[in-house]
């Protein structure tokens, strides 16, 4: 990891390079509360936001990272990067209940938007 000084008052972190987030930007001033609501609500609510167009969780663990963006299941450990990828609408199910403890009845009916997203990215798999 390191920290790098940018133009304008700006710093990057680079992260290691097991994390999910290769780098941060930043400057050193309050935050801006205003700002980072409008973030959020585009976030949460834009066409464009990833986290509109996927079904994304990320939990962090005492030994690393787990994350589930559409088919795909992360896990991040001392030990390096696994990518699974789900099969079936009970594997997805499963792994938001075992990775995550969401019991989501409607896990099962969200599986054929997330096959045709999925699709959408990266072709047929």
């Amino acid at each position: 990891m390191r920290l790098e000084r940018l133009d304008g008052g700006w710093w990057r972190f680079h992260n290691h390079d097991k994390a999910l987030a290769p780098s941060f930007d930043f400057q050193r001033r309050p935050a801006d509360w205003d700002l980072f609501a409008r973030q959020c609500h585009w976030l949460q609510t834009s066409p464009e936001s990833h986290f509109v167009q996927n079904a994304v969780c990320l939990r962090h663990l005492p030994d690393g990272v787990v994350a589930l963006v559409g088919r795909v299941l992360k896990t991040v450990s001392e030990e390096g990067v696994r990518d699974q990828l789900l099969d079936s609408a009970e594997t997805y199910a499963e792994a938001l209940t075992d990775r995550f403890g969401i019991r989501l009845l409607q896990a099962a009916a969200l599986w054929p938007q997330i096959l045709r997203r999925h699709e959408e990215l990266f072709g047929h798999s």
